[in-house]
């Protein structure tokens, strides 16, 4: 009987975790009153959920920026905000295969975070948008199909985009839509091989369509395309054949730069972390490890059109080694020394959370010379 009841809960609880699916707005042309849409993950969005909280603070070059991300299972919420720029909002909830992520320009704010979650989830329902550009792209996947949404406006909205792709990556349907013109990309294939269909028209002028045919040999490369171009008066149609080597490479130039490798040097500690590296004409670098984690950075520039002489980044940890102050000082070739200092905080975060730093405070250490 126990285990008659823990099978029905179980059952339930799964049922209710299905997400319906994304009901996709009708129509290959922009109407009158046209609205975002509703999606089945709004609720789920704007919930302000409280989970691991990081805030990353940053001041120099007579700038203040802070970086803030709540996360949760299945839920993110990020806001920047920057005494010299809007404010960043990203925010995405995800639920199995369907996905809803929204990103948000706004004027400097202290929008209570509840309040800015609301208006993200349901902007149809704000009388007076407090963004200047929104955009909302929902995902779903079913039956091997992969169906997008993506909206974009600034206070009301002003294009719309819905695209189905399948597992395999074939595009078989995508529109685009805004209120004086479309876009749209269809794909199929018959006996005749692979067809795909573009149309474009703009207010006061004719459609202008393409449609390709492609064959392809038993390999599914393709072998030959067959293109039709109407439309602006000037239809044309042409055919590209494609042969290949035995070894399966396309017979075609080989346009792609090749630049000689640098002679690069580094030396490793015993842990094979990088500690000291030289690259000719750019600089040196020379690095202090504690653990895995690198504490200190000394990069001395190389180089006649270096603009820096040198560089220094010192790094502090807590006692579960994640990073809480990180200073970086420059030294240009010309004028004083400049210094960015980042703070970070944690609240309700697991000792290997990942975070997110501010670009000038990673390390060529840290991103390249792998082993």
């Amino acid at each position: 009987m126990r285990h008659a009841t823990c099978l029905a809960l179980t059952l339930l609880m799964a049922s209710c975790s299905r997400v319906p699916p994304l009901e996709m707005p009708d129509g290959d042309a922009w109407r009158d009153g046209e609205t975002w849409t509703e999606t089945p993950l709004d609720d789920a969005l704007a919930e302000a959920v409280d989970g691991c909280h990081i805030r990353v603070e940053t001041v120099g070059d007579d700038n203040r920026r802070v970086r803030e991300r709540w996360e949760a299972p299945e839920w993110s919420l990020v806001i920047f905000r920057s005494e010299a720029d809007p404010m960043q909002v990203r925010a995405r909830v995800t639920r199995g295969e369907a996905q809803l992520e929204v990103f948000a320009s706004l004027p400097p704010s202290d929008i209570p975070r509840a309040t800015l979650l609301r208006s993200l989830a349901r902007p149809q329902a704000v009388p007076r948008a407090p963004w200047s550009t929104l955009m909302r792209v929902s995902r779903d996947k079913r039956r091997g199909e992969m169906t997008q949404l993506e909206e974009y406006g600034t206070r009301e909205l002003r294009s719309r985009s819905v695209t189905r792709e399948r597992d395999d990556g074939e595009t078989v349907d995508a529109r685009l839509l805004w209120p004086t013109g479309r876009s749209i990309r269809r794909a199929w294939v018959d006996d005749e091989g692979r067809h795909v269909e573009l149309r474009t028209r703009r207010d006061g002028e004719e459609e202008h369509a393409t449609r390709i045919l492609e064959e392809r040999d038993e390999d599914g490369r393709v072998v030959l395309e067959h293109r039709e171009d109407g439309g602006f008066g000037r239809p044309s149609e042409y055919t590209t054949e494609y042969r290949y080597h035995d070894d399966g490479r396309l017979v075609a130039p080989d346009s792609r730069r090749r630049s000689p490798p640098a002679d690069v040097t580094i030396a490793r500690d015993p842990a094979g972390h990088p500690t000291q590296v030289t690259i000719p004409d750019y600089a040196e670098l020379t690095g202090v490890w504690e653990g895995d984690r690198l504490k200190r950075v000394v990069t001395r520039f190389l180089g006649e059109h270096a603009r820096f002489v040198r560089e220094t980044l010192d790094r502090t940890f807590d006692d579960e080694g994640r990073l809480i102050h990180s200073v970086l000082a420059r030294q240009p070739v010309e004028g004083p020394e400049s210094q960015s200092v980042m703070t970070v905080s944690y609240a309700g975060c697991a000792a290997d959370v990942e975070l997110v730093r501010e670009p000038t405070h990673e390390s060529l250490l840290e991103r390249s010379f792998d082993e």
